[in-house]
């Protein structure tokens, strides 16, 4: 076997053929190289941080193996500390990664990265990186306590640490005769070489670019905004006050807030830039370099602005009060704008602690003439309208908030579309929704969007491609959401009940049941009603899938509390009722007026559930495909396999099996194309028994696999003859199957088959679904007829008589013959050594393992 390589993307590339001058700065980084664990360089895009320390590594260290990790191409909202893991274990050769324990304690990660890089006397390039907390926490650890690794940084925005004292460097511009000599060492076609080193200002890499693109020097090559935020690094605070005070508000409004963030980072203990410094942490999500009560010494704008940001921390009460008390200042000093965005937030917080008639009379209560305010104000009131099920009222006023957003400016219609998208959502038009958000995560709007806006619209997407089957896409939204989601965020719980909700449609059920419980603690943590239910449904829902016991998920004290506290969603009421009618309990739908898609859907297949204990199989036939035809009339599509999958065991239990077999196709279908391995394995099942003529002993190795579909396993251990599990409405349809589809023998209880006998077609199956032909080989065949008649053991003359069909035995005669027999027989059943299958006795021999026959 070939040793592990280290991939290509991990590996240090070389540095450039031609490279020039940086003798004093190379000299600084080879003495840097040596003394410490961490170097730091910094300087604009393009000056050749990555360039010098490369040439440096090649020409001083060349015997050292270097991992190089580039994080500048990372795709928007992959979390870097993830990332940073997954390049440190793979340089490290460690294959698996616990990450739900690594990513919910965040604060041991550069401990768990350190002893990473330690163990295996890692140098490392982390090229491109962004200031980060992460970083900060990650570059004291290293600095103090590694030995053996080495972790040199480059980036735009640091320079001297307190952390890495003398181990910092700042690459400044480079000379033009040095830049003039790169030109003409470089340019292959004509072209105006000295504007080219003029309009470069003293940047190499953008030189280049010009170089290469043949542009004319007169071209900005250098974005102005971030040259100029750069440049600040440099300048007195009064300067930098200056430049804040004119260009701040545009640059964070155009998507700059992290390269902002990242140059006022170094001085954020200037008193005069503590106002920028602490605006930027809060558009970026830094919620922990923020000082305790600074929202009451901030602007009105900055208060705003803090406050979206402690929402987004999911700390409720806090963010209520803030908003109230923000209310009532920007109403005192005459700024309407502000008190009416912040009653939307203090909205968004009663809906999530499911107060809805007072977060609608707040909603109701912004009186205004601004045109973006009025927008905001009637997509907050749609969605409660929505969560309120006054669906025709939630209409009416999205179709303002879009009447109205289309006259705004480009970025102001963001949020606002964002609203928009959520009350598409809790409508069920789950594909409009869905092109809202396509439409915000796009181009400009996406990079215009700040830090606390991301994370509720990464949240809605992942809940939209679960709805809709796109199983897919969730892993990598899962990973784009994980920065926003982290613990104490208010995305957090939602989360995981959103991991475990695809985990289950997907089938992948292998340690699902530490994600509930980490989903029900996270819940139980935040202490959002909305977030709650989410996690108590998905509980339930593998309970379902899984066939445990439901019993015990109803009595977990977050559902208890739902059950019979907190005034939980008609959802989760649906999917309770469910639960309780698969213990056994006739439990009839609350009547409500009005239901949403969801909602529709669910209770459709609890009726169905209630009438198969019932007995009544039309009428659960009937309401599963109403299910089935609400959730593909608007696109649920994980659900609509669930219903697919249940009305046609609904049909097979009635013998309606063409019936069943045109809904099989369906499934199918629609199941690869989610890529779900659950809904594939169950319409394998359902076709296998559609058909008219089927053997069962297929049922063998799917009586054996629990993965990735419960339910497959549960019906062939049944149809194999295997005692009914506990639940109420399988063991009702379960029985119904096996009257019209038959069964094989009794099992002992808690036994599964390991291989079955077919007189049907004279062959064997074993447990892994393959068959052997028996058809000529009789004498073969009539032994094993022998073993079972006799109990599944039989002397050697009760094998010779009837095998051979003599009247007497004797052993000087027979026993030759009958042991070559015997080892004829255990090659073509692949009997390993010891045998499992064919077994030798004191008197004669017997069937090993568990079979079964189907005469």
């Amino acid at each position: 076997m070939l040793p592990a390589s280290l991939p290509l993307t991990l590996r240090a590339p070389n540095p450039p053929a031609l490279f020039l001058g940086r003798e004093k700065e190379r000299e600084q980084l080879r003495v840097a190289f040596a003394r410490g664990p961490v170097t730091l360089v910094s300087g604009e895009h393009g000056v050749g941080k990555t360039a010098t320390v490369l040439q440096v590594l090649r020409e001083s260290f060349s015997e050292v193996p270097v991992v190089f990790a580039s994080f500048g191409g990372l795709p928007d909202g992959v979390a870097p500390d993830r990332e940073l893991v997954r390049i440190v274990a793979a340089a490290a050769s460690v294959t698996q990664i616990a990450w739900a324990s690594v990513l919910r304690v965040r604060e041991s990660l550069p401990e768990v990265l350190l002893d990473m890089a330690e163990r295996a006397r890692l140098w490392l390039v982390l090229d491109g990186v962004t200031a980060d907390p992460l970083l900060r926490d990650l570059m004291s650890v290293v600095s103090r306590y590694a030995r053996e690794s080495r972790w040199i940084v480059t980036g735009e925005g640091f320079c001297e640490s307190r952390f890495v004292p003398g181990q910092s460097l700042r690459l400044g511009p480079m000379p033009d005769a040095e830049l003039a000599t790169l030109a003409h060492g470089t340019a292959a076609r004509s072209l105006d070489l000295g504007r080219a080193v003029e309009a470069s200002r003293g940047n190499p890499g953008a030189l280049l670019r010009a170089i290469a693109s043949g542009a004319a020097p007169d071209v900005p090559i250098v974005d102005p905004m971030l040259s100029a935020m750069r440049a600040l690094s440099d300048r007195n605070a009064a300067t930098v006050l200056a430049w804040l005070d004119e260009h701040a508000e545009e640059a964070l409004r155009d998507g700059y807030a992290r390269n902002l963030y990242a140059v006022l980072s170094l001085r954020r203990h200037e008193p005069e830039l503590g106002r920028w410094w602490m605006r930027c942490a809060a558009e970026v999500g830094d919620l922990a370099a923020l000082p305790h009560g600074a929202a009451q010494h901030a602007s009105l704008k900055d208060a705003l602005v803090l406050l979206e940001a402690f929402f987004s921390g999911g700390d409720l009460d806090r963010s209520l009060r803030d908003a109230e008390a923000l209310v009532a200042r920007a109403e005192a000093e005459g700024a309407p704008r502000i008190a009416g965005e912040a009653k939307t937030i203090a909205v968004q917080c009663l809906v999530m602690k499911g107060e809805l008639a007072r977060a609608l009379a707040l909603v109701e209560s912004i009186e205004t003439e601004d045109d973006e305010l009025a927008c905001l104000r009637d997509g907050s009131a749609s969605t409660v309208l929505a969560l309120m099920h006054r669906s025709d009222e939630a209409h009416a006023r999205l179709e303002r908030v879009r009447a109205g957003a289309v006259r705004l400016p480009f970025r102001a219609q963001n949020p606002i579309l964002f609203r928009a998208a959520d009350t598409l959502y809790q409508l069920g038009l789950l594909e409009e929704a869905h092109d809202v958000l396509s439409q915000l995560m796009s181009g400009d709007r996406a990079r215009s969007l700040p830090f606390h806006h991301l994370g509720p619209i990464l949240l809605l997407q992942l809940r939209i491609a679960i709805d809709r089957g796109a199983l897919r896409d969730v892993a990598a939204l899962e990973e784009r959401l994980a920065v926003f989601a982290r613990e104490g965020t208010l995305q957090h719980p939602f989360a995981g009940s959103c991991r475990v909700f695809a985990r289950v449609w997907a089938g992948n059920f292998d340690g699902i049941g530490e994600e509930v419980s980490d989903s029900l603690q996270a819940a139980r943590e935040g202490d959002l009603l909305e977030a709650q239910s989410s996690a108590a449904m998905a509980a339930i829902e593998v309970a379902l899938a899984r066939g445990t016991d439901v019993g015990v998920t109803l009595r977990d004290p977050l559902v208890l509390s739902l059950r019979n506290g907190a005034p939980a969603s008609p959802l989760l009421e649906e999917i309770l009722r469910r639960a309780r009618l698969r213990l056994g309990e006739h439990v009839s739908s609350a009547p409500l007026a009005v239901r949403s898609i969801e909602h529709e859907i669910v209770a459709r297949l609890a009726d169905a559930e209630a009438h198969v204990l019932r007995g009544a199989w039309h009428e659960a036939t009937t309401a599963c495909r109403a299910a089935v035809q609400h959730a593909s009339r608007w696109g649920y599509a994980s659900r609509e396999a669930h219903a697919r999958s249940t009305l046609t065991f609904l049909l097979l239990a009635q013998g309606r099996r063409e019936e069943a077999a045109q809904q099989v196709g369906r499934l199918r279908e629609s199941a690869e194309r989610m890529g779900s391995a659950r809904f594939v394995r169950e319409a394998e099942l359902l076709a296998y028994l559609s058909q008219p003529a089927a053997s069962l002993l297929e049922l063998v190795a799917w009586a054996r696999d629990e993965a990735p579909a419960p339910i497959v396993a549960r019906c062939a251990r049944r149809l194999l003859g295997a005692p009914a599990g506990p639940d109420a409405v399988e063991r009702a349809l379960f029985d119904a199957l096996v009257g019209h589809v038959g069964k094989i023998t009794h099992l002992a209880p808690g036994s599964l088959p390991s291989w079955g006998i077919a007189d049907v077609d004279r062959s064997v199956v074993l447990d892994d679904g393959s068959r052997i032909s028996f058809e000529s080989k009789p004498l073969l065949w009539r032994l094993l007829e022998v073993l079972w008649d006799h109990g599944g053991e039989a002397s050697k003359e009760e094998l010779v008589r009837e095998g051979w069909a003599q009247p007497d035995y004797h052993p000087l005669r027979d026993d030759n013959r009958l042991h070559v027999t015997i080892r004829k027989l255990r090659g073509l059943l692949m009997d390993g050594q010891p045998p499992a299958r064919i077994l030798t006795r004191d008197e004669g021999y017997a069937l090993g393992g568990t079979p079964v026959r189907v005469r």
